[in-house]
């Protein structure tokens, strides 16, 4: 089994909890009729529903869709900046993505946008550095 497949059956199982959780809870609810078994039921239902969402996005992002094999960040990746918007709450970059899988050979590109800046509403700009973003997003791959 390749390691995509093996993210992806974990992402299957979670999306079966997601969906089981929020009926489990409203089933509870009603038999015990706890405002506080909703609430822990609801919570849990949005947590999974993020990490299946995530586990789904790692499986799509991280590995080649060709032969399966996870991507090395630093042997694979190569990004550069396509275009930067700015509004007057913040400032966005799209980058585009070029990966090539180390194990087969496929190539492929996509673009992601990236708040590079924000404004709060004392007029305070904060920014953040592309570069620190993408490696702790597609470092992360790893694991």
């Amino acid at each position: 089994m390749t390691p995509k497949k093996k993210r992806l059956r974990k992402a299957f199982i979670l999306l079966i909890f997601s969906i089981v959780t929020p009926l489990a809870t409203l089933l509870l609810t009603l038999i015990f009729e706890s405002a506080l078994i909703f609430f822990i039921g609801l919570l849990a239902s949005i947590i999974l529903a993020v990490c299946t969402y995530c586990e789904f996005d790692i499986a799509s992002k991280g590995y080649c869709p060709q032969c399966g094999e996870k991507y090395d960040y630093d042997s694979d990746f190569a990004w550069q900046t396509l275009s930067e918007t700015t509004n007057d709450k913040c400032e966005k970059t799209e980058v585009q993505f070029d990966i090539c899988c180390h194990n087969c050979g496929k190539e492929r590109t996509f673009n992601e946008k990236y708040t590079t800046a924000s404004i709060n509403k004392d007029g305070v700009i904060k920014t953040y550095n592309l570069t620190t973003m993408i490696e702790n997003k597609y470092k992360k791959l790893r694991k």
